[in-house]
């Protein structure tokens, strides 16, 4: 498989599961809130490169210390595992629950600063998080990063700009779903050799 095909591979999965996650709740939450979206937005994307980098380099560390074979294993594992408690959270309603904001006006800096402690915080350990800690284990460190990088660009941009108005288009129910079955799927391929 290219680079390329990879790349689009990350770009695509962190998309669709970027859409309906915390952080994008979150990013949703903070631009309806703030006038000011591209405060917002830089905050969001510097909390997300952060929390990349560090998934990143220990999704990398991981294919450094442990054989190729067992990692593409346990990533195929860990895709269906978190695609499935995906499916059950969002069958059970828990999925894309508001995020909390703040309620007081704040400065450019305070703006980018809460945005960015609210959404380091909700992506370290998501499931967006996992995903880039498991294409670095078998992927190249920078296709994934740039990879993740674009994707989290296109979908926080578009929704910190929007703001409300997405919200009366996309259904997070449906995109959750969706979400959820590309990591099943996405395990599966995984598992059996075809990515």
């Amino acid at each position: 498989m290219s680079e390329l095909v990879r790349l689009a591979l990350v770009f695509s999965l962190i998309s669709v599961n970027e859409l309906g996650d915390k952080t994008w709740v979150a990013t949703f939450a903070l631009s309806s809130r703030y006038r000011n979206a591209t405060h917002v937005l830089v905050g969001v994307l510097l909390a997300l490169a952060a929390a990349s980098i560090i998934g990143v380099v220990l999704g990398f560390s991981f294919s450094l210390l442990i054989n190729r074979e067992l990692l593409e294993l346990a990533a195929g594992v860990a895709f269906i595992f978190i695609g499935t408690i995906s499916m059950v959270e969002v069958l059970r309603g828990k999925e894309g629950e508001d995020a909390e904001i703040p309620r007081d006006r704040f400065s450019s800096r305070s703006i980018i600063l809460s945005s960015f402690i609210l959404t380091f915080l909700s992506e370290m350990g998501d499931k967006t998080w996992f995903s880039v800690l498991l294409f670095a284990s078998i992927f190249s460190p920078i296709t994934v990063v740039v990879g993740a990088l674009l994707a989290f660009l296109t979908v926080n941009g578009i929704t910190a700009f929007l703001g409300k108005k997405l919200g009366a288009v996309i259904s997070e129910r449906k995109v959750s779903v969706f979400s959820a079955f590309l990591f099943i799927l996405l395990g599966f391929l995984i598992l059996f050799g075809m990515i």
